[in-house]
Parts: structure tokens; C-alpha cells; sequence
């Protein structure tokens, strides 16, 4: 009984690690914003986030922001050098969940 007890502890474990992992992994790809909230909400509606492994790019009419970035299983950075913002992100259904640190914004994307 007592080694059961283990086994279900580590299998709790190692679940909980490989669905992390899925979420660093699921984020990768372009997203696009369909609805914000907070400060400039109606000027962000359409802006592209491109994650890649270690970059991510903002885009919108024609204008591209690459910078590198750092994802995590519920953050993400995007640093030029100059400028670092940090983000925590999170799932519902098929939609990217995003709300900029320190700030009132929040933004729903969808995977392009």
C-alpha cells in the first residue's frame, strides 16, 4: 500500500511536468489578437504574435518588432535590448490567454 501511495505521487508528478511542457511547446506559432482589454485595447485588435523558440516577433500593418524572448510553461519575455516586457499567459479552449505585467492588458489571440 504504502509503495501504491509513491507510485501515484510520482505519476502525478510527471503528468503535471509533461503538460507544462505542452504549453511552451503549444504556444509556438503565429496568434493573432481578436480582443482586448485595458489601455489601447481597440490599437492592439489584430496585432500578430509570432513565437518561436527564442524570438518573438509583433506584427502589424506591415510594421514587424522582433526581439528575443524567453517562454515558460506560463510566461513569456520580449526583449530588445532596450525594452523588456513580461507576460503571463494561460489556455481556454483553442484561444491564448495574455495579460502584460504591470499593466491593465489583457488579450484573447487566436492561432493563425
Amino acid at each position: 500500500m504504502r509503495n501504491l501511495k509513491y507510485l501515484f505521487i510520482a505519476f502525478v508528478f510527471i503528468a503535471t511536468a509533461c503538460e507544462n511542457k505542452k504549453n511552451s511547446e503549444r504556444i509556438i506559432g503565429t496568434w493573432e489578437i481578436v480582443k482586448a482589454n485595458g489601455s489601447l485595447d481597440d490599437l492592439n485588435i489584430g496585432t500578430q504574435y509570432l513565437f518561436e523558440k527564442e524570438s518573438l516577433t509583433f506584427s502589424k500593418d506591415g510594421f514587424d518588432n522582433k526581439a528575443k524572448s524567453e517562454i515558460t510553461d506560463s510566461t513569456f519575455t520580449w526583449d530588445n535590448g532596450s525594452m523588456k516586457m513580461d507576460y503571463t499567459y494561460s489556455f481556454e479552449g483553442s484561444n491564448l490567454i495574455v495579460k502584460l505585467k504591470g499593466s491593465d492588458q489583457e488579450f484573447v489571440l487566436e492561432k493563425k
